[in-house]
């Protein structure tokens, strides 16, 4: 029997297209996201959000108590990785899209005292996109497909360069003069 691409699960078509490369686009949740370029704002983004990730202790003897303890303070990785899939440029644009079904959240009482009728109805169902796309990978994707893209984005973004440029200037800024100067050659006496 033959399967169409219907047929296939959500995650097995966002790992096709991240991870065989058959597009730049991937698709989630019926939008189309072209994959950003490597860019250094995309690194420097990522890594902000990445430092406020809860650490995590990998030598830990009870791991299922380890995860279950900080997974409460792990959203952090939907946007994470909804900045690697849409580039800081684009994030850094605002753009609002409509909000998901089901997911518009109650304002508190003084927030809709100050806020006017207009203004609430047409924000409401509004949200930025980044947060949109990071709710969509955290209540669609499976963890080892989003480890997949998150690994396969990292990647893309040439760490490794990054890492190796910033090393070097950092070297170099901390490089002595090898010989001391005599201050009356500096001043030309």
């Amino acid at each position: 029997m033959e399967t169409t691409n219907t047929d296939k699960t959500i995650e097995r078509r966002v790992t096709e297209t991240v991870l065989e490369r058959k597009s730049e686009v991937l698709t989630l949740d019926g939008v189309d996201y072209p994959l950003a370029p490597p860019t250094l704002a995309t690194i420097i983004m990522t890594s902000e959000l990445a430092a406020t990730l809860p650490k995590i202790n990998p030598e830990s003897e009870d791991l299922l108590h380890e995860v279950l303890r900080s997974a409460r303070h792990c959203r952090t990785l939907g946007k994470i990785t909804a900045v690697l899939i849409l580039g800081a440029k684009r994030v850094e644009e605002n753009r609002l899209v409509p909000r998901r079904e089901g997911l518009v959240k109650t304002r508190s009482y003084f927030s809709r005292i100050f806020r006017s009728a207009r203004q609430k109805h047409a924000n409401r169902n509004m949200i930025s996109e980044v947060d949109r796309l990071a709710e969509i990978v955290l209540s669609e994707l499976a963890p080892a497909t989003l480890n997949a893209i998150l690994t396969r984005r990292l990647v893309d973004m040439q760490i490794a360069d990054f890492f190796a440029l910033t090393t070097s200037l950092t070297t170099a800024n901390q490089i002595k003069p090898t010989r001391e100067v005599d201050k009356a050659t500096v001043s030309g006496e």
